[in-house]
């Protein structure tokens, strides 16, 4: 009866750490600005979804203010790149 015992609260606690969500592995997106040479205005940027799969859709929600530069129909470009900065391209 103990091991009996013993087993069912063995597999419960299986089934409850099976059943945590499991962050290890994820890193926190964050965007710095890069460094271009000349000024540029830094914008706040938050992505859609965490962690984006490639060859999927993604949106981003970019704000900010710009005074340092203005916006000219057709000449100018928003560029969001990313990448894993602890691999080594």
């Amino acid at each position: 009866m103990k091991n009996f015992i013993f087993a069912s609260i063995l597999f419960a606690l299986l089934l409850t750490v099976n059943a945590a969500p499991f962050q290890l592995n994820k890193r926190a997106i964050t965007f710095g600005p890069c460094n271009l040479g000349y000024p540029v205005d830094l914008l706040d940027v938050k992505i859609g979804t965490d962690h984006p799969e490639s060859g999927k859709n993604e949106s981003f929600d970019v704000s900010g203010s710009l005074t340092k530069n203005d916006i000219t129909k057709d000449k100018t470009i928003l560029e969001i790149a990313y990448g894993d900065p602890f691999e080594t391209y």
